[in-house]
């Protein structure tokens, strides 16, 4: 790998690192206390699964207390952020945290 290819990928990387946590509160009208984890997965793996964008992608999901950790390869930052903003919108979701490399 070159110089420029090099740092390219290092702050593309270094991008991903900044989503970290995010802590939200839940838009829908069940509390995140009335959705158990294995549903809150299910949710969120459904709706990864189902977007256009991300559909191709090797993204897993888990869930403890309604935080969500999401880990595997994505294409592009816009990809991270596109299965983040999924998981957050997920009814039950408190958090999100996530561990993603470069595809």
């Amino acid at each position: 790998m070159n110089n420029e290819a090099s740092r390219l990928a290092g702050a593309w990387m270094a991008s991903l690192l900044l989503f970290g946590i995010t802590l939200s509160s839940t838009a829908g009208a069940e509390s995140p206390s009335d959705v158990s984890d294995d549903a809150i997965v299910e949710r969120v793996m459904e709706r990864l699964n189902a977007d256009r964008e991300l559909g191709a992608h090797h993204i897993r999901a888990s869930s403890r207390n309604g935080i969500v950790h999401l880990r595997g390869k994505v294409a592009s930052a816009a990809a991270a952020k596109r299965a983040i903003v999924l998981a957050e919108t997920t009814q039950g979701v408190r958090g999100v945290w996530v561990e993603f490399t470069a595809d």
